[in-house]
């Protein structure tokens, strides 16, 4: 398990693109660590997750992830994109349109989230039309109904909507 200093070295060097001078990454790091930034970075050197490359003057020296670790710059890059959605989503704008549609009355109401849903079929006003009738006027209306087309039966259905409305 990696130290959590050693993980804020990681996590700097990832920011920095992979590559970054010694002096540059100490001054990023430094004031958030605990063990201190020498330390830190010897338990990365020893575990092969870094490499130390000399540069052209002898106080150059630069950190950079070893090829198997580029992978964390991909990672730290995901996980950017996944914050910046987060701060976008707590926009006011945002919030407030998620309340409303939070305490909206008709999310609570189960017959409308089954018709949103596709689980349920929407009220047809000709069905309920003719379910308020007597039985034996049931009967009869369901068999004009049967010998209708579809014309016929949308032309009944605006009205009966308008009737009952």
């Amino acid at each position: 398990m990696i130290p959590h200093d050693a993980t804020i070295i990681l996590h700097a060097l990832c920011e920095a693109g992979g590559r970054c001078d010694q002096t540059v990454l100490q001054r990023m790091v430094e004031d958030t660590l605990m063990s201190g930034f020498a330390v830190s970075l010897t338990y990365l050197i020893d575990r092969g997750l870094v490499e130390q490359l000399n540069g052209a003057e002898p106080l150059n020296v630069f950190i950079k992830l070893t090829p198997k670790n580029t992978y964390l710059i991909t990672q730290l890059h995901e996980a950017k994109l996944h914050e910046a959605k987060l701060h976008e989503a707590a926009d006011p704008r945002n919030v407030q349109q998620l309340v409303a549609a939070t305490i909206n009355s008709k999310n609570f109401n189960s017959n409308y989230q089954a018709v949103v849903d596709g689980k349920k079929a929407r009220r047809d006003p000709l069905v309920e039309y003719v379910a308020g009738l007597s039985r034996l006027n049931q009967v009869d209306a369901w068999k004009e109904l049967q010998e209708m087309d579809e014309a016929e039966k949308n032309a009944i259905r605006s009205r009966v909507a308008r009737f009952t409305s």
